[in-house]
């Protein structure tokens, strides 16, 4: 009796005290960070997705125009949140390109600009290929989080890439890139967790109720 008395109490609160993750994500998820395609086959299975996610995004050909994209995460606003992060899939977004191809990125009103430039230009953006970033949000988007829609404006610029997969040469003055889907998570914070005393203070009194329960004729 004392320990299912202590199980159940201790157990609920282990439970109240857990962050809850939550993902909202805007598009599907057609290709896997590092697949190559070409921009029929970004269309053909992108179609009937939420724009911007529905077709490729601006141009390389010519005179552009570079790809600008304006989209929002709607939700049921959390009581609290503790973290966050911003997940992405861009194809043929060039980045293998000298420079930076993002001009703008903010998300909740937050400049991540260099943050996202950072991590292109770490990896992937050779020509038709598909990439998958994430980057971590300062608490500076929380506020957007918490009324229940954050706003992301992601701008793109030259030079891009024209030639076969993997080339950096024959550089354009625009990027035009397909946005294949963006996810939104974050954690809910936890409640305060109680100090050791006050749990110390929670099983005594557990532990008096199961003897008053066993000494009952």
């Amino acid at each position: 009796m004392i320990k299912k008395v202590l199980g159940v109490t201790l157990g609920t609160l282990l439970a109240a005290h857990a962050a809850a993750a939550t993902t909202i994500t805007l598009g599907d998820q057609d290709f896997a960070s590092g697949t190559f395609t070409n921009s029929g086959q970004f269309n053909t299975a992108s179609a009937g997705e939420p724009a911007p996610f529905n077709t490729f995004c601006g141009s390389d050909v010519g005179a552009g125009p570079n790809c600008s994209a304006n989209f929002s995460f709607a939700f049921a606003p959390p009581g609290s949140v503790s973290g966050a992060s911003f997940t992405i899939g861009l194809f043929d977004h060039d980045s293998a390109a000298a420079g930076d191809q993002v001009a703008l990125l903010t998300i909740g009103g937050v400049n991540f600009t260099a943050q996202l430039n950072a991590l292109l230009n770490a990896s992937g953006g050779t020509q038709t290929e598909v990439d998958v970033y994430t980057l971590p949000l300062n608490a500076g988007v929380f506020p957007s989080i918490l009324s229940g829609n954050v706003a992301v404006v992601l701008n793109f610029q030259g030079p891009g890439l024209q030639g076969a997969a993997g080339s950096t040469n024959n550089t354009t003055d625009t990027n035009g890139v397909g946005l294949d889907f963006a996810s939104l998570q974050f954690d809910a914070a936890p409640t305060a967790v109680p100090e050791p005393s006050s749990l110390l203070l929670l099983g005594t009194g557990a532990i008096a109720i199961a003897r008053r329960l066993r000494r009952r004729p």
